[in-house]
């Protein structure tokens, strides 16, 4: 139960920061634009390109080691939120209302 409580706890953190960086269209500052900016680059540049592949490399060790799709499937999903994750949260808090 605790540990439920610190993953969420954590979760929440890092949700509210990215929601700050990501908060310039709402009268953010150019420091979290930059931000912004710079981390995007990173996750949809070879930096995430191969971060990604590595998470589905380890998913699929990990499911042939424990002998269930469940390991390939995580790591699929970590790789796939990771590459299209910003593109995704950019179009949703750049939405006009």
């Amino acid at each position: 139960m605790r540990k439920r409580v610190f993953g969420l706890a954590c979760f929440a953190v890092v949700a509210g920061a990215a929601a700050v960086a990501f908060a310039n269209g709402s009268g953010g500052t150019a420091e979290f634009s930059n931000l912004e900016g710079m981390l995007t680059g990173w996750s949809q540049g070879y930096l995430g390109r191969s971060l990604s592949i590595a998470m589905l490399i380890l998913g699929l060790g990990v499911g042939i080691m424990r002998q269930s799709i469940m390991g390939a499937i995580a790591g699929l999903g970590a790789a796939v939120a990771f590459s299209y994750g910003p593109s995704i949260i950019g179009t949703i808090l750049g939405a006009v209302v």
